[in-house]
């Protein structure tokens, strides 16, 4: 009885899984994708893992006054920067990169550095994220 009871379980619980890995990948489209530093974090590409977990720049970027550079390519895609560590808010200190708007070109990019947004130079992490 407890052996059906498993079996029974795991089939259940196995096509909720397998429908959400497609059903997260298949929602992003080719042109969605975000650059840090000239890096791909998040694309056709690399991959999709870093949407929605909180990740932290690099300490050489953190060290640098002039970076970090961040591209959001695409108009279902957006990146939040954080002052602090641990994808935490504090005061005005966060900042949405990305277009969401469909309406936009979907080749549409955007871009923040401490160039165009001082504070920058000393964020400590980002969030992916879909709009």
């Amino acid at each position: 009885m407890a052996r059906i009871a498993i079996v029974v379980a795991a089939a259940l619980v196995s096509p909720a899984f397998a429908s959400v890995s497609v059903r997260s990948n298949s929602t992003v489209d080719v042109n969605q994708k975000v650059l840090i530093d000239g890096v791909e974090v998040y694309s056709q590409g690399s991959g999709f893992g870093a949407l929605n977990t909180c990740s932290q720049f690099r300490r050489d970027a953190v060290n640098d006054p002039a970076r970090p550079n961040i591209q959001v390519c695409g108009t279902s895609t957006k990146v939040t920067v954080f002052l602090r560590n641990r994808c935490k808010g504090y005061y005005e200190y966060s900042l949405d990169v990305g277009t969401c708007n469909t309406g936009a070109s979907s080749t549409s990019c955007v871009t923040a550095s401490p160039a165009t947004t001082r504070w920058l130079m000393t964020a400590q992490s980002y969030q992916i994220t879909q709009c």
